[in-house]
């Protein structure tokens, strides 16, 4: 028992320091990173926040009325408008929100691996996780990824514990777990689903419970398909947003065969998964990992999970990975699970040359990868950044528009920052929408006040103002 509590004490406590090392980042406007997906989550929040919460019907107001804009289930968002309604402002209440679901995925991880390997693996792992150069730079934006990640380990663990037990609440626990997971990210919950069905209980054969686990698979990833299906619906009702809808996206989402041989697409998923990830140790590890868990019960478990959860994601989601530079987000809990592991059989051969050269390039490669990310990472700890100039272009569209007002923005495809941070809704002109209304046309509605032209990087330009 005292061990046991030594165990829990040292992970809350490296959870713990995990967020106090970033809540002096917290208050930083959300420019300085993807602002475009940062500052779309927000927006639906602060909505939530100002006219109440509609989960069927969110809104990003970039694309004219009726302003509908779906994607994934809006439960993150939901979250963030009650933390504003308790008094946070918005860029806080998002970024507080993102780091509390970045550390409940670290705690899960740690539980599901102490069940699974031990508190040696599970410590490493949880370390792995919260200190990656990843990690130091995403575990605190205004993001969905890290509740879906945290439902998603939720789910292992609670089916886990079914398996073994076969208790109702254990059960009940998983599919709700899943199902929350699918609906905030189906890129992110639908490749944790199959490793479950991999586990050997501890008592008695899967078989036993083959229903149930067919169950426990297949109800999320419908709820998530069936979720996909009404946001379709609400993209497919507006021309302006018809070309979001998934299969007007399957080239966006998916990319071509060819892209899988690519060297450039692949160079910065190779770069994230190997250095970003693991510490630019993968080559150390993942060998290290094999010979811990060679022969062990749970052999087979381990190697879905890798394969479904590190290999499978940018393999199908390519251009997402390539381009999409929070989406290892999803990947990050299971490349912690084969540091962890690899840690853990370095540490139990410390006396032989092999394990202690094991673990000493290992932690060096750890060291030295957090040394050349320090750029990257360490732009959290800036006031301000904003490489775009969202910021300035806010300020300029403000000034010359009022409260209610309704703003064309060009230059920016729909990237919402400029308008969230002005306070103004609008229409962005995207090149990539066919029969696109022109900037005359959207000016004969006289709630359109203003037309800029705003690249990035770029002093704005007023294209046209309403007559006075």
């Amino acid at each position: 028992m005292p061990r046991l509590i030594t165990e829990h004490r040292l992970a809350l406590g490296l959870v713990a320091l995990a967020g106090l090392l970033k809540v002096p980042t917290l208050g930083q406007p959300l420019t300085e990173n993807f602002a475009w997906r940062q500052t779309q989550t927000a927006w639906t929040a602060r909505i939530y926040h100002e006219q109440g919460i509609d989960l069927f019907h969110p809104e990003v107001p970039v694309h004219g009325p009726p302003w509908d804009f779906g994607f994934e289930f809006p439960l993150f968002q939901a979250l963030g408008a009650i933390l504003m309604n308790l008094g946070m402002p918005t860029d806080l209440a998002m970024r507080t929100l993102g780091l509390a679901t970045f550390l409940m995925t670290g705690w899960l991880v740690f539980g599901l691996m102490r069940r699974l390997t031990g508190p040696t693996a599970a410590l490493a792992t949880l370390v792995a996780f919260l200190f990656s150069p990843f990690g130091l730079l995403w575990g605190r934006t205004s993001l969905i990824e890290y509740l879906a990640t945290a439902a998603s380990i939720a789910y292992l663990w609670a089916g886990i514990r079914w398996l073994d037990d076969r208790r109702p609440a254990d059960y009940a626990l998983a599919l709700g777990s899943g199902v929350v997971a699918l609906l905030v990210k189906i890129t992110t919950g639908a490749f944790y689903l199959l490793p479950l069905a991999f586990y050997r209980p501890r008592s008695g054969p899967l078989r036993a419970a083959w229903l149930g686990l067919a169950v426990l698979i297949a109800a999320p990833a419908a709820v998530g398909r069936a979720w996909i299906a009404y946001t379709d619906a609400l993209k497919a009702a507006s021309p302006a947003t018809v070309f979001q809808t998934s299969g007007e996206m399957i080239d966006f989402n998916f990319g071509s065969p060819g892209m899988r041989g690519d060297v450039e697409v692949l160079a910065p998923i190779a770069a994230a998964l190997v250095v970003g990830l693991a510490g630019a140790g993968l080559l150390l590890w993942l060998p290290m990992a094999v010979a811990r868990l060679r022969g062990d019960r749970q052999w087979p478990f381990f190697a879905a999970m890798f394969v479904s959860a590190i290999l499978l994601p940018p393999l199908v989601l390519t251009p997402l990975y390539s381009t999409q530079n929070y989406y290892p987000a999803a990947v990050s809990p299971a490349v912690a699970m084969l540091v962890g592991v690899g840690f853990a059989w370095g540490l139990e051969r410390r006396r032989t040359l092999l394990g202690q050269s094991g673990l000493a390039g290992g932690i060096a490669l750890w060291i030295l990868a957090l040394v050349l990310t320090r750029d990257l990472w360490g732009q959290s700890y800036e006031p301000i950044v904003d490489r775009d100039g969202s910021l300035e272009a806010a300020d300029f569209v403000r000034e010359r528009t009022d409260p209610g007002d309704w703003v064309i923005i060009d230059g920016r495809n729909w990237d919402p920052t400029i308008l969230y941070y002005a306070d103004r809704r609008g229409f962005m002109l995207d090149p990539r929408r066919e029969h696109q209304p022109s900037i005359e046309e959207l000016m004969g509605d006289p709630s359109y006040t203003l037309a800029v032209s705003c690249p990035y990087q770029a002093t704005c330009q007023v294209l046209a103002t309403s007559s006075p």
